[in-house]
């Protein structure tokens, strides 16, 4: 009852027996599965050379976005205080013209934000308006 290639019967089965019997003994003088120290410490030294170099990439990578995250905001919330400027402006002189002509960064009242006042680039870039969306110098 064996295939041509031998793997099933009585044979493969005795056989497969040896490997899975628990009183078998083994002798380490001619066991050798398993990784010898010289292997088992390269595998060290490389995964910490791989450890050494991403932690840092990966903690630039966390500042990065945390300060891309943060000119976002800061960019949002002058978009934000530039409509209600326009509202106002409208409000007072509807004939004024194009929101994207009329209003500066520069005309913004600091009470307006939560702060008291007009949010910066954490990296101390510039915001400037480029067809109605606050742009910064640094961080577009």
């Amino acid at each position: 009852m064996t295939d041509k290639a031998g793997l099933c019967g009585a044979g493969f089965i005795a056989k497969r027996r040896d490997i899975w019997n628990p009183e078998k003994k083994m002798n380490s003088a001619t066991d050798n599965s398993g990784f010898t120290l010289v292997e088992l410490i390269l595998v060290i030294v490389i995964f910490a050379i791989l450890v050494a170099v991403a932690v840092p990439k990966f903690i630039n990578l966390m500042d990065t976005t945390v300060e891309s995250n943060r000119c976002a905001s800061a960019k949002g919330a002058i978009n934000s205080a530039l409509s209600v400027t326009y509202a106002a402006i409208l409000l007072d002189d509807p004939t004024r013209g194009n929101w994207l002509e009329v209003v500066t960064i520069a005309e913004l009242d600091d009470s307006m934000f939560v702060t008291g006042v007009v949010p910066v680039c954490p990296k101390h870039g510039t915001f400037s308006i480029s067809h109605g969306q606050v742009i910064c110098s640094i961080h577009n």
